[in-house]
């Protein structure tokens, strides 16, 4: 039965000696020789009961003992230390086995023979002590090996799934994107082919039956060949003057070159080279254009009809 007077004694026991002692006694599984030294496992462990007997430590706290545990094992965590721990247990349990056995039947602890009964009392309670200590030592070993690495590695997968969905995410993310840009594109597309076509229309079926109307009076009209030749140059002119205007007008809109070409100044280009290569294909036509009004003008002023 627990009594009050032995709580109190625990509270206000510093036991950090005892266990640091104790936790050195658990590094010798990390030691291939000192596991195997049964000896000094003996000597360590009589040493203990030794120091719980001068303090008259009847428990250890659970909650320090499993700290102590817990911090070894996360040094000592691979499969073969893990063995070596378990050894080492068995170790201690055997020699505690022998220290009882002395105790009880020759009255003997660590070669000295106890005559007091205060003596026999007070090492009876330190060895139950021991026995407490290394029961709860393999019990917080047991947690630690079945609840502690089953919930890290339990964890360890959450977030592997979570990183996973997270990927999975960032790519549905950059596909959507890129299906968004694709659609903008397309819309884009659209409003180019709906605005050229429209311009094309509108110039062809319109100004050019305008022209041929023009034409067909003038050709009424019985005026010269070089009349003609200039009022269809200027028509022809315009009609592709506004043609030009139209798509160049569009393809400012959606951002895309579609009749013209654009050089590799960063800034605004006020270059005459530049600015002539970029609407050549314009230029090339006007300039045929202007060439036979201007020779259209020279046979009328030469009057050659």
């Amino acid at each position: 039965m627990v009594k009050l007077s032995d709580i109190q004694l625990n509270l206000n026991n510093d036991f950090s000696f005892i266990l640091n002692e104790y936790a050195s006694l658990l590094e010798k599984a990390t030691d291939e020789e000192a596991v195997l030294d049964k000896n000094s496992i003996e000597e360590q462990v009589e040493h203990l009961i030794e120091l719980m007997a001068i303090r008259d430590v009847k428990r250890l706290p659970y909650d320090s003992i499993t700290a102590k545990v817990i911090a070894f094992n996360e040094k000592a965590d691979d499969e073969e230390l893990s063995e070596s721990f378990y050894y080492l247990m068995n170790e201690i349990t055997e020699v505690l086995i022998v220290i009882i056995d002395n105790f009880e039947k020759k009255e003997i602890f660590a070669g000295k023979t106890l005559s007091s009964i205060s003596d026999k009392k007070k090492y009876s309670k330190s060895i139950i002590a021991f026995y407490k200590l290394l029961e709860h030592t393999k019990l917080a070993s047991l947690q630690y090996k079945t609840l502690y690495q089953k919930t890290k590695k339990e964890v360890s997968d959450i977030q592997s799934n979570i990183d996973k969905i997270n990927n999975e995410a960032k790519k549905a993310s950059s596909t959507l994107e890129e299906i968004n840009k694709l659609k903008t594109s397309i819309y884009t597309d659209f409003i180019a082919i709906l605005g050229v076509f429209s311009s094309f229309v509108f110039v062809m079926f319109g100004g050019f039956s305008a022209l041929s109307s023009t034409i067909e009076s003038i050709g009424r009209a019985n005026i010269s060949m070089a009349k003609v030749v200039f009022i269809s140059s200027v028509l022809i002119g315009f009609l592709i003057t506004v043609l030009y205007s139209l798509i160049y007008w569009i393809s400012l809109i959606i951002g895309k070159q579609l009749v013209y070409k654009t050089c590799e100044c960063e800034k605004r280009c006020r270059n005459l080279i530049h600015l002539i290569s970029k609407h050549r294909f314009y230029l090339f036509i006007i300039g045929f254009c202007l060439l036979f009004a201007i020779v259209s003008t020279f046979l009328i002023f030469k009057g050659i009809y």
